[in-house]
C-alpha cells in the first residue's frame, strides 16, 4: 500500500477515498481507491500504468 500511495503522491493525483477488504488469503488485502481526475489526464494514464506493474491486480471500476 505505501509503495502505491507514494506513486499516487508522486503524480499529484488527489485520492477521495480508499478502503480495504479481506481476502481469504493471510496478510492479503484489496484497497479500492477513488482519485480525481479523467481517464485521458496524463497523470491519471500514467497511473494506470504504474499500477498495473506494481499491483497483483489492478481494476478501473468505473469513471465519471
Amino acid at each position: 500500500l505505501a509503495r502505491v500511495l507514494n506513486e499516487i503522491s508522486k503524480l499529484d493525483v488527489n485520492l477521495t477515498a480508499i478502503s480495504s477488504r479481506t481476502t481469504h488469503t493471510a496478510w492479503k488485502y484489496y484497497f479500492y481507491c477513488e482519485a480525481e481526475g479523467r481517464l485521458d489526464d496524463p497523470n491519471i494514464m500514467k497511473l494506470r500504468e504504474v499500477l498495473s506493474l506494481k499491483c497483483e491486480t489492478f481494476k478501473i471500476i468505473g469513471s465519471y
